[in-house]
């Protein structure tokens, strides 16, 4: 018996099928995730493909004379089609895999995008009273070299005990390097979780470089939660929000929606009737959004949900609708409001 007639048994047909449910499986996770659920079935299915490759090793090495050609009679078109069939289920899992490996498609995507474009640094500045924020901006730029004017994107907040102790860190900067390129920071740290600050570069944020955005215009407000931690948290001052309001031009038409190159939307159901969804906060892909009605502010109009709104429309002042799709763009979902945007509701 030759080594063809070998490599024909070997991958017979229940082994090329458990092979492609293995495929199957490994592209589920790496698109899904769910350890628990899949990795033990991946486990299983390659462990038997390893149990039968060392069985049938064994034995066709040991009987290999007792083998006759005469029941392989056409081992060779077989084996082709075997191994036809092998390299077809391989190279289209792999460019499935390679699909769900590009930035906010799947969990491979997302870990991929997360180790090239983050940093972690040791917060040496871990106690607040004694070094402040100017402490925790020295030890983000030691990583990641900030530029000379920060801007904030949402706020900066930062928890800390009574002792000083620094608990967590959030907040999204931005600014412009020395070659006057945008560059933006997802600052994120909790003592709980890691003593490493985790940085995230270059996401999408609302770089709009409005005054009342520099950290150094913000107002500061202090506050102490229920559990006796102290949070200090830095937002725009209003007074300079009014100022650049008032500045602002639109062009809005009625029956019209318009989005802007920092994602915010807009629709004009006539003149001076405007609604809109401003982007507050963006991480992976996926934006988070406030909703601004005729004279009122929702500042979670989809109760802690993100994604892309795609489509905005109002029929009039109380009725309207909105599209939000996921960062994949896979999956949407449709809110309706019957009350002007007080409150939206799934579909």
């Amino acid at each position: 018996m030759n080594k063809k007639n070998y490599w024909l048994i070997l991958l017979n047909p229940i082994i090329i099928g458990i092979y492609g449910i293995g495929l199957y499986v490994l592209y589920r996770f790496l698109w899904l995730g769910n350890v628990k659920k899949r990795v033990p079935i991946l486990c299983l299915i390659f462990g038997v493909l390893c149990f039968w490759f060392i069985i049938w090793t064994f034995y066709y090495h040991q009987h290999k004379d007792k083998i006759h050609n005469r029941y392989f009679q056409y081992s060779h078109l077989l084996f082709n089609i075997e191994l036809i069939i092998i390299l077809i289920m391989t190279s289209y899992s792999g460019y499935r895999i390679y699909q769900i490996a590009q930035p906010f498609t799947g969990k491979l995507g997302n870990y991929l995008y997360e180790r090239q474009n983050s940093q972690e640094v040791l917060l040496i500045h871990h106690n607040y009273l004694k070094t402040g924020i100017d402490g925790i901006m020295e030890d983000i730029d030691s990583a990641v070299d900030l530029p000379q004017d920060i801007y904030v994107s949402n706020y900066l907040e930062v928890v800390y005990d009574d002792d000083g102790t620094i608990q967590k860190i959030y907040s999204f900067l931005y600014g412009k390097d020395d070659a006057g390129k945008t560059r933006t920071y997802l600052v994120d740290y909790d003592i709980q979780k890691s003593k490493k600050i985790k940085i995230y570069l270059d996401g999408y944020s609302k770089t709009t470089y409005a005054s009342s955005q520099k950290l150094t215009a913000m107002k500061k407000t202090a506050t102490i939660d229920q559990n006796g931690y102290h949070h200090d948290k830095w937002t725009r001052d209003s007074v300079l929000v009014d100022q650049e309001k008032q500045q602002e031009v639109t062009h809005d038409k009625p029956g019209q929606m318009t989005k802007d190159q920092n994602g915010n939307v807009r629709f004009c159901l006539e003149k001076d009737v405007v609604y809109s969804f401003n982007v507050v906060d963006s991480a992976l892909g996926t934006r988070y959004y406030s909703f601004t009605g005729l004279d009122f502010t929702n500042p979670d109009p989809f109760e802690g949900k993100g994604g892309v709104v795609q489509e905005l429309y109002f029929s009039d002042q109380y009725h309207g609708y909105v599209i939000l799709v996921n960062a994949s763009g896979e999956r949407q979902t449709k809110y309706i409001t019957n009350d002007g945007g007080h409150t939206f509701v799934s579909q």
